[in-house]
């Protein structure tokens, strides 16, 4: 069974924090990366066959369709809110990144789950209509207009 992680924030074990508040894109290099491509992600988050209680089971092959990703969960969910460690085919690497909760068409909050993106002036936030895909942001809501740092999956996008 998924173990409930008490904090988005801390939800990915292969997340090192640092601090980087000086407002811009740049990168704080934590050289962490997660084993085997595993990432532990929101069951909401994952698309699966319903085994009958509608959540995920271990073994299942899961897909994260925002991400057009698929792995196999290694771990049986209890609840929606559980993270589940999915095992991709692939290795990600967790930045702390400082982002800004906006989007194309003004302030927005970013929330576990969403996909950030670069815009051409080296700011972070959800705008894909000017930005560059970066990766999939795994931290506690940055409330709209508010800018914070967070971890960002990268590639996962």
């Amino acid at each position: 069974m998924a173990a409930p992680i008490p904090a988005a924030a801390t939800a990915n074990p292969y997340v090192q924090y640092s601090n980087n508040s000086t407002g811009t894109a740049t990168i704080q290099s934590t050289g962490s990366v997660a084993p085997l491509g595993n990432l532990y992600l929101l069951e909401t988050l994952l698309t699966h066959a319903d085994p009958g209680d509608a959540l995920v089971d271990y073994g299942q092959v899961v897909g994260v369709s925002s991400v057009g990703l698929s792995g196999i969960a290694r771990a049986s969910a209890a609840a929606t809110t559980d993270y589940v460690p999915v095992e991709f085919n692939r290795s990600f690497k967790v930045e702390y990144m400082y982002i800004k909760g906006e989007d194309a068409a003004g302030n927005s909050a970013v929330a576990y789950g969403d996909i950030v993106y670069v815009d051409s002036d080296g700011e972070l936030n959800k705008d894909s209509i000017n930005g560059t895909p970066v990766g999939m942001y795994l931290g506690a809501t940055i409330s709209s207009g508010s800018s914070a740092s967070g971890p960002v999956a990268l590639g996962f996008h």
